[in-house]
Parts: structure tokens; C-alpha cells; sequence
């Protein structure tokens, strides 16, 4: 066989350990492998290099010394480190030349995936089965098996046996056995593939047995480490840290070490701690079975946390045998030993705002350096213009600014309202039990208003020229924590100024009244206190005797102050009350229908009135005359009535009013002459929805005959 033949080529593949991958060959039959017990479609995850110290762990990612290497934790390995009991065989050779042969290759007792370097044990073995003689029958074929020697099947590998059957054309192929991983230091063992029986025209040759040695990786560990302090000043110290074989190795060891910073609080090298790298090579001898580095411990006399490093090791036979590497781990925690007594640190609390609508309002700490121990910080909250419960909603507590950190804050959950209101401040006093200095112990706290001011408007009235006044009600859309102000004059519509009513706020001649939270100055002011809702202003009407229609006249708002206007202008029926009729909600010549209810009400023009909440109650009243008016109350509980004349709805009206105000004039209607009609009231049962009730009042009917 040539130097350039298939054959030749898979035994220079053998020789360099790459995987025993048999390559095709024109001359000799390869035949296809039938396992009875097939090995697993994905290999198991590969698990970690076992450590005899409790804080040593396998190292699964390339070493802080070898950027990029790859390597990661290895398996049980195949390996030639042992003294097998069966002799190698080649099946290549005349003097072993025959039918059916077993083989791994050259130089090796098994070869495991073209892999030189290490094998975890998820992997398997390849080795080669080949016909060396044609021409073939369909029948050829060849049974194998795996034996147990010092590996035992189903601890150390999967036992498995299978048949090989011969196909024309193609010269051998390979079968694969699975080893398996475990934890435990133990000796180079062995086990055997066997070629069992044969069926068709060619026997076994001689090369019928192959025995597989598995390395074991699990012989390197790290002696468990002291507890290590750090020193003070300029004490340092040694720690020794060991690595040791399970049992004696029969050929060299390269090991080495080196040091990389942990994840948390790593500690810094030349600054924590010094290693001297030119120590962390050598060499271990057969036989020998442990070494040690010393590092040095450098001390300090500053207060901070735990540092901690990790110190890497690995172990590869050394010669032409650099096909097994093992890396071990131990994590070094340097315990700080300085006691925190009282430092020069400064702490500070900083003022503080937010807006309502977010819940709480922030404020800052602040030391002037790291403090590297968690720092309880006290505080009280102390009332300034807003209130407990009603601005802040707690009184104090405790916070904690975690070691190493310069910053923390204190949130002090605020009261979120509908109100518009000043913004509103609070105290906050801080205190600590001790190890910095307080050197700024109170903030104030700001809760934001971020609430929208209310909308201010006006009713429009009606009264007959008769009532000796007519009341426009100015209200607030909502309440507010401000002062709201704003001002008002009359302006002439039909009605004139100083014949049917009295000017106010027109120039600096005509006096104001003085209502309720107002004020007689020029221009006439409206003031509302924080909460009032709702100012009544009463123009004085001028009676006559002539026969006139209804005439009207206005009141305009401006100059809002913390407010907005939403209705800027209200307007003021006169009603002519020469020849005027009233009917009180006593008279018989009413018709009611349903449940009607009287009640004394002062303000009502009889000293009560006629009540109904019912849907569908009814007061009717049939009269003659060219207008008509009706008389009712405005109040928070009031709701929705329908007026209908004749049998025809011609208005809906609202009855509801912030506040309850007297019997007024609510729906008047003129006809172009005289004639007889019907009046109905018609309670609805709906209201307005800031009303808390549907109740309909009857005051009185009034029309002008």
C-alpha cells in the first residue's frame, strides 16, 4: 500500500490523534454499522472538572493569560497513559492482514474525535471495523461488542454491541461508544471492543480486539484556604494556596497560575494584593503530586468592603502528549479588617420638590466620600403649610444608603387633591446613629400644585319689576384653596339704568353694593374665600306703573383673579307685574297629579312651597292672559322640569344651583295678546350631574292678564 492510498492516509490522520474518520476506498468494502443500542442523538451538556476544595470551581471561559483560547472544562479523556493488556494491533501489515479486523490508530489505543487536546465525556470513541477482502455477498457481515476490564460498563462508558454488514465498493467505516463523566479522582481504566462473530465467507482476523483507556480529569484540586484578613498599614501577608493530584502522574506536568479580578468587589491587584507572575510556571514530575504559589496580602488601614479575587490554575501533560489540559478555580475573599469608627465624612440632605400628582415628593442625601458600610439615615417630617394627612402622609422613617455609595434620598409620599391651591412646604429633619458627620440635618419639602384654577360663571336671573330686586348668583365651576376674585358692572339692555333698575360699578360716582365677600369699591369686586363656591349679587329693580313688556338688562364679569371665566355675561328678565295675577301653590285652581309635597321655605313667596322628586308628577294651571311666568327654587338637590303649554313641551329647566338661593322667576313666556292657554310643570327625574337629587319646586304661577 502506497503513501498516497486511502489507507495510508487514514493511518497519518491516526498518527497526528484526529478522529478515526475512514476514507473512502475503491478497492476494499466499507460496511454500514447497525448498533442494537444506539448512542444519544445530542451528547449531554458536558459537566464541571471536579475540585476538592468547596470554594474551587471549574473554569468554563479562556483564561485571563490567553485571550480567545476556548478551552473549557474537559471530560473523561481517551489516552495511551496506561498498560494495556491487549497489544496493539495493525491490521495493515502482512503479518496481521486477514478478513475482518478492529483497530484504533497508530500509536494510540483509541482516538477520540480528531480531538489532540481534551475530550469531555459526553464525546465518544471512534474505532475502525474493515473488510480487507473482496468480493463480497450481502450476507458478510460481523458482529462487536464492548466488554468491561478495569472501566466498568454503564459507570465509566455505554455498553453497547451492534452488527456490521459489508457493502461493495467501500473499504471500512467506524463505531462510535459513549464514555461517561463523573467526579471521582481515580486511575487511568480500560475497557474492550470485540469482534464476536462473523457471518458469510470471511472469518475475524487476528486484529479482533481493541482496548480503550480512559484518562481521568478529575485528579486536580485546590487544598481548602484559610480564612484571609487583610493587615493594617504596611503589614503584609502570605496566603499558599495548593494544588494537588489525586494519585501520582506517569509522565510531566506543565501547571501554571495566574489571577484575574472577580465580578463583585474585585480586588486589585498591586493595590489588594501582588503575585509574582514569573513564579507561576513549572513543571510537575512523575510521581510528584503537589505545588503551591504564596500571595502576598497587602494591608491597609482603610474601612471598606470584602474584596475578593480568583485565582486560576491549569494543568497539561507536557511532551507530545499535549492533549489533555485541566483548569481549576478558587475564589480568594480578602476580609477587611479595619474598624469603622468615627470618620470625617460629611452627610447632608438637600431641599426637595414634586408635583402632587406624582405621590411623593424627593429629596436628596449626600455624603462627601464613599462610606463603605450600609448608612442608616433617620428622619422626621415636620408640618410647615401643609398638613399631615392632608399635604404629607407620614411622619417619619428610616433609609439606607448602601455601603460604597455617595447618594440616597428620602421620598415622603404626599396627598394628591382636586384642589387649586398654593403650593405647600414641609420640614424634614434627618439623624444618623453615627460614623459621619451631619453637617446638614433639615430640608424643606414642596409639594407642586399641579391642579387647573376653576371656571367662574353667572346665572341669568328673572323677577317681576314688583320684587324690588332682581339676584344674579356668580359661582365657581369647583372649589379652591385660593382667594378667587372678580369684578362686575350692570350694562342697559331694554331696561334702563335709573328707570327700571339701579347702575353698579359703572364709574367711580355710582357706588357699589357690599354682598357677601365683596367689596363697595369701584369697579364692584367679587372676593371668594378658599372653598366658597358660589356670591349672590342683588341689583335693585325700579317698579312702575306702567303696562310694558318684559324688558332686560346685563351684568359683565371680568378681571379674573385665580380663575378663568367661563361665563362671562349674565342677563336679567324684568317682568311687568302692572295687572299681574299670582297664584300660590295652595290655590285650587291647580291640578296636581302624583305625589306633591308642601314644605315651608323661606324666600318662597307664601312662605312654602309645593315639592315633587316622583318621574311623570304633574302642576297644572289654566289661565288668560299675554304672559306667563313661573315661580320656583334653585338648590344642589334640585333636577330637570318640563314646561309645556297647551300640551306642547316648549322648554326643559334646570333647576340645579350650587347653592340653595330663594323663589325666582325660572320660565316667563309673552303671547301676542290675550288668550286663554295651559301651563303644565312635568318632573322629569333626571338632573344635572353634579346634582344630588331630581326635586321640583312650585312656588307660585304668575300671569299678566
Amino acid at each position: 500500500m502506497t503513501a498516497d492510498s486511502p489507507m495510508a492516509s487514514v493511518r497519518n490522520l491516526s498518527t497526528l490523534g484526529a478522529a478515526l474518520l475512514l476514507a473512502a476506498c475503491t478497492s476494499l468494502p466499507v460496511p454500514t454499522v447497525q448498533p442494537t443500542t444506539s448512542p444519544p442523538a445530542t451528547p449531554p451538556p458536558s459537566p464541571s472538572v471536579a475540585v476538592a476544595s468547596a470554594s474551587a470551581s471549574p473554569r468554563a471561559t479562556p483564561s485571563p493569560t490567553e485571550p480567545g483560547g476556548g478551552f473549557g472544562p474537559g471530560g473523561e479523556t481517551a489516552a495511551n497513559d496506561f498498560n494495556p493488556t491487549v497489544a496493539p494491533c495493525d491490521p495493515f501489515t502482512p503479518a496481521n492482514l486477514g478478513p475482518w479486523s478492529i483497530y484504533a490508530a497508530s500509536g494510540f489505543s483509541a482516538v477520540v474525535n480528531g480531538s489532540s487536546d481534551v475530550l469531555a465525556e459526553s464525546h465518544r470513541v471512534d474505532v475502525g471495523i474493515s473488510l480487507n477482502f473482496g468480493p463480497i455477498n450481502p450476507q458478510d457481515s460481523v458482529n462487536w461488542a464492548t466488554r468491561s476490564g478495569t472501566a466498568v460498563d454503564g459507570a465509566d462508558f455505554v455498553g453497547q454491541s451492534g452488527n456490521v454488514t459489508a457493502v461493495q465498493g467501500v473499504g471500512g467505516t467506524a463505531i462510535s461508544v459513549e464514555l461517561v463523566d463523573d467526579a471521582v479522582a481515580e486511575p487511568t481504566e480500560s475497557f474492550f471492543i470485540d469482534l464476536t462473530s462473523a457471518t458469510g465467507q470471511y472469518p475475524i482476523g487476528p486484529c479482533r480486539t481493541v482496548e480503550i483507556g480512559i484518562w481521568d480529569n478529575d485528579f486536580l484540586s485546590v487544598d481548602p484556604l484559610p480564612p484571609v484578613f487583610e493587615g493594617s498599614g504596611n503589614s503584609d501577608r502570605v496566603l499558599f494556596v495548593t494544588a494537588r493530584f489525586a494519585y501520582p502522574q506517569p509522565y510531566p506536568i506543565d501547571i501554571r497560575a495566574s489571577t484575574y479580578p472577580s465580578s463583585s468587589n474585585p480586588a486589585v491587584e498591586d493595590e489588594d494584593y501582588s503575585f509574582d507572575r514569573t513564579s507561576s510556571y513549572g513543571t510537575l514530575r512523575p510521581g510528584e503530586l503537589s505545588t503551591s504559589w504564596g500571595i502576598d496580602i497587602l494591608g491597609d488601614d482603610e474601612v471598606e468592603p470584602d474584596e475578593a479575587f480568583t485565582f486560576w490554575i491549569r494543568a497539561q501533560n507536557g511532551g507530545d502528549l499535549s492533549f489533555m489540559v485541566i483548569d481549576v478555580t478558587t475564589n480568594v475573599t480578602i476580609t477587611d479588617d479595619d474598624e469603622p469608627g468615627a470618620t470625617d465624612i460629611e452627610l447632608s440632605i438637600g431641599d426637595g420638590s414634586g408635583a402632587e400628582g406624582t405621590g411623593f415628593v424627593s429629596l436628596p442625601l449626600t455624603l462627601s466620600e464613599r462610606y463603605y458600610f450600609d448608612l442608616r439615615v433617620d428622619f422626621e417630617v415636620r408640618d410647615g403649610t401643609a398638613r399631615l394627612n392632608d399635604g404629607y402622609l407620614i411622619t417619619g422613617g428610616s433609609v439606607t444608603i448602601p455601603g460604597g455609595e455617595m447618594s440616597g434620598e428620602i421620598r415622603i409620599p404626599v396627598a394628591d387633591d382636586q384642589l387649586d391651591e398654593p403650593d405647600e412646604t414641609f420640614t424634614v429633619v434627618i439623624s444618623t446613629p453615627g460614623g459621619v458627620i451631619v453637617v446638614r440635618n433639615r430640608a424643606t419639602g414642596t409639594i407642586l400644585d399641579d391642579d387647573y384654577p376653576p371656571g367662574i360663571v353667572i346665572d341669568q336671573p328673572s323677577a317681576s319689576e314688583g320684587a324690588g330686586k332682581v339676584r344674579f348668583v356668580v359661582s365657581l365651576t369647583s372649589a379652591s384653596g385660593k382667594a378667587v376674585a372678580v369684578t362686575y358692572r350692570t350694562l342697559d339692555g331694554t331696561a334702563m339704568a335709573g328707570t327700571d333698575y339701579t347702575a353698579q360699578g359703572v364709574s367711580n360716582t355710582v357706588p357699589c353694593p357690599v354682598p357677601p365677600s365683596g367689596s363697595s369699591a369701584y369697579p364692584c369686586t367679587l372676593q371668594f374665600a378658599p372653598g366658597t363656591t358660589a356670591i349672590a349679587i342683588d341689583v335693585p329693580l325700579l317698579n312702575d306703573t306702567t303696562t310694558e313688556p318684559t324688558e332686560s338688562f346685563q351684568v359683565r364679569l371680568s378681571n379674573p383673579i385665580n380663575a378663568t371665566l367661563d361665563v362671562a355675561q349674565g342677563s336679567a328678565s324684568i317682568t311687568d307685574d302692572d295687572g299681574l295675577v299670582v297664584v300660590q301653590e295652595s290655590a285650587a285652581s291647580i291640578t296636581y297629579r302624583k305625589t306633591w309635597t308642601t314644605q315651608s321655605l323661606a324666600g318662597a313667596l307664601g312662605g312654602a312651597v309645593r315639592y315633587a322628586s316622583v318621574t311623570r308628577s304633574k302642576a297644572s294651571l289654566t289661565f288668560t292672559g299675554r304672559r306667563i311666568e313661573v315661580l320656583s327654587t334653585r338648590g344642589p338637590d334640585r333636577g330637570k322640569v318640563a314646561i309645556l303649554l297647551d300640551g306642547v313641551k316648549v322648554a326643559t329647566v334646570n333647576l340645579y344651583s350650587a347653592t340653595l338661593g330663594p323663589a325666582a322667576v325660572v320660565f316667563t313666556r309673552d303671547f301676542a295678546a290675550s288668550g286663554t292657554h295651559t301651563i303644565t310643570l312635568k318632573v322629569l327625574g333626571s338632573k344635572d350631574g353634579r346634582s344630588s337629587g331630581a326635586r321640583i319646586d312650585l312656588d307660585a304661577f304668575r300671569y299678566l292678564k
